[in-house]
């Protein structure tokens, strides 16, 4: 299956990124984003083995960072909806708020 990004995702992307390299250097924004990176790869090889939070849109974890990817895999492409810090609003990203 390939991966298909919500628009919003990039953005969301970039101000983790600048946060991170901000607050504790290049160094940890390279780490977030290789994290990241490793975990849209197992999205896009084993999909299912995420939990199912809503309907369809499972949640993957990141494992040294307190940010998850919420996503659809019930057609190809999958669709990664967006890109979260766990303490943000709980039904942010699960449809009309």
């Amino acid at each position: 299956m390939s991966l298909i990004f919500h628009h919003l995702v990039q953005r969301d992307l970039r101000l983790v990124l600048h946060y991170y390299e901000e607050e504790g250097g290049i160094p940890l924004a390279d780490r977030f984003f290789s994290e990241l990176e490793l975990l849209t790869q197992e999205i896009e090889k084993n999909p299912t083995k995420f939990h199912k939070i809503h309907g369809e849109i499972r949640r993957a974890n990141m494992a040294q960072f307190p940010y998850h990817l919420l996503f659809r895999c019930d057609q190809d492409p999958i669709r990664i909806l967006i890109l979260r810090h766990h303490k943000q609003r709980p039904k942010l990203g699960l449809g009309p708020n």
